[in-house]
């Protein structure tokens, strides 16, 4: 469902890598305004399925449990993501 959506708003994949790395940059180079961080403060929204499901956290399994790791959740851990970051107000 997110593929296909993808695929329709960039019929050609090095748009969509190219437009994802834009918005990459931007946030890099430029800080998000007052209202941007007020705004995405509650975390963001998920355009289908959130890969976590509720959980907040993102598990990377791997056969050797060693290499197994998780990450926080950037929409459902937002608390713990802005804990960890700081936030300006």
């Amino acid at each position: 469902m997110v593929q296909a959506r993808h695929e329709q708003r960039f019929p050609k994949g090095r748009r969509l890598e190219w437009a994802s790395q834009l918005s990459a940059n931007s946030l890099w180079r430029f800080e998000m305004t007052d209202e941007t961080l007020a705004r995405n403060r509650n975390g963001g929204e998920v355009d289908g399925d959130c890969p976590c499901g509720g959980t907040a956290t993102i598990d990377f399994p791997d056969f050797d449990p060693d290499l197994s790791f998780g990450l926080v959740c950037p929409v459902h851990g937002a608390a713990t993501v802005t804990a960890h970051h700081g936030v300006r107000d």
